[in-house]
């Protein structure tokens, strides 16, 4: 234990150190570093993809397919009431698999006390069964969310949680999926960029 202490604070001065901060945070900035594990990432999956050709003989079948390209939609409009946004409806649209790929797309707009929309397209391949991208968009100007003021089990009630008002939420998210083994192992590299405006307007204490 007081080994892993020392070496704790020996990170500890060469991250402190006049040097590492001018060579290293002032000359890269968070961009790069993101740069720099997204190379890994790419290296990573070239080297697991490589091993696949060996070892996909060795692996049992699926039970089911996994890239389904069978084709499906759902449509509906979903009336809501919630307690401190209003009333309204949702206009939800769902379709899967579209022109025979994998590719599924969400649309959803939300009309009546509150307004917005959001816009999902999930699946896309850009090599087939094996690396996909993934599109999100959220546009909400109004919402109510939950939370809670503590974590776990111990000290806490049903009730204690802080409602939050929503006044503003913009979302933007690009998501590469790459998959080997049939979808049994997979990784994902997410750019999210969030503005979230909100407001505490009621709190409920656990009794």
């Amino acid at each position: 234990m007081h080994g892993k202490q020392v070496k704790i604070v020996k990170l500890h001065k060469i991250l402190s150190t006049s040097l590492f901060q001018k060579y290293i945070v002032k000359k890269y900035s968070l961009s790069d570093f993101y740069q720099a594990g997204c190379l890994f990432f790419i290296t990573a999956m070239l080297i697991l993809n490589t091993l696949t050709v060996f070892a996909n003989e060795n692996i049992p079948d699926r039970r089911k397919n996994q890239f389904s390209r069978t084709p499906a939609y759902l449509i509906a409009p979903l009336p809501y009431s919630y307690p401190g946004v209003g009333t309204g409806f949702i206009l939800l649209g769902n379709f899967s698999n579209l022109y025979d790929t994998t590719t599924d797309l969400l649309a959803l707009e939300i009309v009546g006390d509150t307004g917005g929309y959001i816009f999902q397209l999930d699946e896309t391949p850009l090599i087939d069964e094996r690396l996909f991208v993934k599109f999100y968009y959220e546009n909400i100007d109004r919402a109510a969310v939950n939370n809670c003021n503590k974590r776990g089990m111990a000290g806490t009630g049903k009730n204690d949680f802080t409602i939050l008002d929503i006044n503003k939420s913009v979302t933007k998210s690009i998501l590469f999926d790459i998959t080997f083994f049939n979808r049994r192992l997979y990784f994902f590299c997410p750019i999210v960029k969030m503005n979230i405006q909100y407001k505490p307007f009621a709190t409920t204490m656990a009794t």
